[in-house]
């Protein structure tokens, strides 16, 4: 049978959401039909799962046309006339529950109906409210700007008089502020980009914006904040960044909209990350704090979701912060905000690094092993995490060289082969993999024979890898041990 295709909107509701869309059906402004009505009363029975192999419409037909033979064509005829009224549901919940988008589409009434005493009268109260807000971002300026230029640009208002309550000039500067802050906020996500996948993205009046921005910052410490992305990306400005940045974030807390308050974060833990990746573990500390400092303002959930980068990221942060309870409370406690399809498999590679940051290792395994859940990236970050597990079960087991060897080679494989990667993120797993495999060559010999070509080639401090911290310790703690025999 096709696809139940009300089903696929009704899954999406919530309890109380569902009980709102019986109302809107028996309201005859939305819908006369009758036998609507009795479709959607049987389909909720289902709700909220709907699985398609239950739902047999011949058996409830009775219910829905009585009197009338059951065929698909009808069924499915009904079911895609249900699925246009929940969808035209949807849109007016998202109005009545967005009070700007409400009083905006008031406004467009008045202004399409030529009131345009009321047009003008609104539009100036919803401006100067939107205005007003602390923390202005490129939201607040483009609901501005486009209340300006509806304003302006209608046929009622007087263009050449001098009367008009907001001017061409007062359009472009709305436009000017959103459009600056926007290029500097989408041109730092852009960089990240780049510097993970292998995508090249144009950035067009970048420089010019970065230019105005100094102007508009003195108002407005979100342009500042967008402003300091850029030189986290630029070798010789990006520490004095970060560390400012770390200060602007608790400065002006309150004066900053959530929204940059978040991205901002994010580029603080993204530059945090990359030190890391240098072997500089002293930003496993600062990595934590800016983490608990986003679960603190409530910004790690958003849209009732956390992203699995962000909850794994936070995982390893408290782990080698030792945290191992406040991680695991952490765990149990935000999983449910896991986006449902890799959601198993976030839980599963969490619960992996715990317990092997406990040294658990049998149990990290059985955990880290599950990855047919597992998004992309946490498939390659769970091979290096199996890998650092065997080499600990080798320092303790020398029969277990060969084993080891050979899941090195294969991971090596694995990732040169992985071209939908950035060049400098493959090669920070393909070094980590080298540099595991001189490290297992060096414990099975004599340790300080080649110690120093180990360090200069893998771990000086110019070279970028994933988990190089782990690989120096190691490194540290074989050095001069006992060969294994």
């Amino acid at each position: 049978m096709k696809r139940n295709t009300a089903t696929e909107l009704l899954r999406l509701l919530t309890e109380e959401e569902i009980k709102r869309l019986g109302k809107f059906l028996r309201s005859p402004y939305f819908n006369n039909s009758k036998p609507l009505v009795a479709l959607f009363d049987c389909l909720r029975k289902w709700h909220p799962d709907y699985e398609e192999k239950n739902i047999r419409p011949q058996f409830f037909w009775k219910s829905v046309q009585p009197g009338e033979e059951f065929t698909e064509q009808k069924y499915w005829k009904l079911n895609l006339t249900l699925r246009t009224l929940i969808e035209r549901f949807m849109v007016v919940e998202e109005v009545e529950a967005d009070d700007f988008e409400s009083r905006k589409q008031l406004i467009k009434s008045h202004g399409r109906r030529n009131a345009h005493a009321l047009f003008e009268k609104e539009t100036t109260n919803l401006t100067a409210e939107i205005e007003g807000q602390v923390g202005q971002d490129i939201s607040t300026y483009s609901k501005a700007f486009w209340l300006k230029q509806d304003y302006f640009f209608h046929s009622m208002t007087d263009k050449h008089g001098g009367k008009a309550t907001y001017t061409i000039a007062d359009v472009m500067e709305s436009l000017d502020r959103f459009f600056v802050l926007a290029k500097l906020w989408f041109a730092g996500e852009g960089k990240n980009r780049e510097r993970i996948f292998s995508e090249k993205i144009e950035m067009r009046m970048l420089e010019e914006c970065m230019a105005h921005s100094e102007t508009f910052a003195v108002e407005n410490p979100a342009f500042a904040i967008y402003r300091m992305m850029q030189d986290l990306h630029d070798p010789e400005k990006a520490e004095a960044a970060f560390q400012k940045g770390k200060e602007m974030v608790e400065e002006f807390e309150e004066s900053l909209s959530r929204v940059v308050l978040s991205v901002f974060l994010g580029a603080l833990q993204n530059y945090a990350i990359g030190q890391l990746n240098l072997g500089k573990t002293s930003y496993w500390k600062d990595l934590f704090e800016i983490y608990k400092a986003s679960i603190n303002l409530n910004l790690v959930v958003q849209n009732n979701k956390v992203s699995g980068a962000t909850f794994l990221n936070i995982v390893n942060a408290g782990c080698l912060q030792n945290e191992f309870y406040w991680t695991e409370s952490f765990i149990h406690g935000y999983e449910k905000y896991l986006p449902t399809e890799f959601r198993q498999g976030t839980i599963n590679m969490s619960m992996g690094v715990l317990c092997q940051e406990k040294g658990e290792y049998n149990k990290a395994l059985d955990y880290l092993e599950r990855q047919d859940n597992m998004n992309i990236l946490h498939q390659y970050t769970a091979r290096i995490s199996i890998s650092k597990i065997w080499f600990e079960k080798f320092l303790k087991d020398s029969s277990l060289f060969e084993f080891i060897i050979s899941k090195l080679e294969t991971n090596e494989k694995f990732f040169r082969r992985k071209d939908s990667l950035s060049e400098e993120r493959k090669n920070s797993y393909i070094q980590f993999i080298l540099a595991l495999k001189s490290l297992v060559a060096m414990v099975i010999s004599k340790q300080e024979v080649g110690s120093e070509g180990i360090y200069e080639k893998y771990l000086n401090d110019s070279t970028s890898m994933v988990s190089k911290n782990w690989l120096l310790e190691k490194h540290y703690q074989i050095k001069g041990a006992a060969p294994l025999t």
